[in-house]
């Protein structure tokens, strides 16, 4: 009889703390982060998020195209509207905008017709991957407001 009410109360004291509520910032930055993996199931968080700003970084785990496990480390970008309220910005949003500035002046400068093609060329790949990005960010807008947590408000969030 005691051995078995030392049993319960070492159950009972040895469960673990219950997980405090995700900040909706990651909670989006996951779905954006899901919506471009090729296995979204194989995504593991690994680390606390860290937080910055209006930007929070992930430390996760997901398979590649080969379907091992790779370590990578994402950070979501969010802007604050005129509301008050955080929106998510498409991944690479300012790499992306500086490359298409920088093909846009190659094709302005290209003296021959193939450095006018890979110019033309460039500005089609980078298009093509803004379309991609703008696309995840769209899926995982919809996804938080059919949960009800999109757009972020102030108040919920740890973002500045």
């Amino acid at each position: 009889m005691q051995i078995a009410a030392l049993l319960m109360a070492a159950a009972v004291t040895a469960a673990p703390a219950p997980e405090p509520p995700t900040d909706p910032a990651v909670t989006v930055c996951e779905m954006m982060i899901r919506a471009g993996l090729r296995a979204p199931e194989s995504y593991r968080r690994l680390a606390a998020p860290l937080f910055s700003g209006a930007s929070v970084t992930l430390t996760f785990e997901a398979y590649d195209a080969r379907r091992r496990p790779k370590r990578q480390e994402k950070s979501c970008d969010f802007s604050r509207e005129p509301d008050g309220t955080f929106r998510i910005e498409p991944f690479r949003k300012a790499h992306l905008a500086s490359r298409l500035a920088e093909a846009r002046a190659k094709l302005s400068t290209a003296t021959d017709g193939q450095a006018a093609l890979l110019a033309k060329s460039e500005i089609i790949d980078i298009g093509r991957e803004q379309y991609v990005t703008g696309q995840q960010r769209r899926e995982a807008e919809y996804e938080a407001a059919r949960a009800g947590d999109y757009p972020l408000k102030p108040g919920t969030t740890r973002l500045k």
